[in-house]
């Protein structure tokens, strides 16, 4: 992600890449995901950036998993509305029930993690193996993300 802060008008604007897009430069030879900028370290992914977006980068903040829990731990949790059920077998991310959740750093991060999401498509069908993946993959859990970043801005 890149934010931009405008001082001037006091805003911020967030510029989501997605994972898996294909820039010139990511590695030092040929063609690749953006992620893989990242195999020798943030200042490679912020040359990838700059070179192929002309976006200046002038800071980073580089979060692991557990530092990523940590900060909505200490935080307290943060609440996350889940209009239906949500499962994702990979993140491990189980919403059984809809409504408004408090959630921890560990179960937030399944949220923001979560590739493979399926959605309960009727209130009878309880076979997870059944429900429907929900589709864009990436994008859709740019949007998961950017939900979870406004929640923790009010919150914050």
């Amino acid at each position: 992600m890149v934010v931009h802060l405008n001082t001037a008008t006091r805003t911020a604007s967030l510029l989501s890449i997605p994972r898996d897009l294909f820039v010139p430069n990511a590695r030092i030879a040929g063609v690749n995901k953006i992620d893989a900028a990242l195999y020798e370290g943030p200042s490679q992914l912020v040359e990838a950036i700059e070179e192929d977006f002309g976006i200046p980068i002038n800071h980073y903040v580089e979060l692991n998993f557990d530092t990523f829990a940590g900060v909505v731990n200490a935080l307290g949790g943060v609440r996350m509305y889940f209009p239906v059920p949500v499962f994702d077998a990979e993140s491990g991310l189980n919403i059984s029930h809809p409504g408004c959740l408090l959630l921890d750093g560990y179960h937030t991060l399944q949220v923001v993690r979560a590739r493979h999401l399926q959605i309960q498509p009727n209130a009878s069908n309880t076979v997870k193996s059944t429900w429907p993946l929900e589709g864009l993959s990436d994008l859709a859990r740019i949007r998961r993300t950017h939900e979870f970043l406004r929640v923790l801005a009010a919150k914050v």
